[in-house]
């Protein structure tokens, strides 16, 4: 559960895909993260700009770590 005293971080994969996460623990070989999400960005070429949507990273999984 989020306590509002959380670290977060946004973190590029190897695959490319951007996650928006709370930092749970990390050390030199591992990074826990609470509850991540991945950003996407959508072309909007009517308005010319990008939007951005959020999905959880996961998103047919209930664990709330990875």
């Amino acid at each position: 559960m989020l306590t509002g005293e959380e670290f977060f971080v946004i973190l590029k994969l190897t695959s490319g895909e951007q996650v928006m996460s709370a930092l749970q623990d990390e050390d030199e070989q591992f990074v826990q993260l609470l509850h991540p999400m991945v950003i996407r960005t959508i072309p909007d070429y009517e308005l010319g700009r990008e939007r951005l949507m959020v999905a959880p990273l996961c998103a047919f999984s209930e664990d709330d770590e990875y």
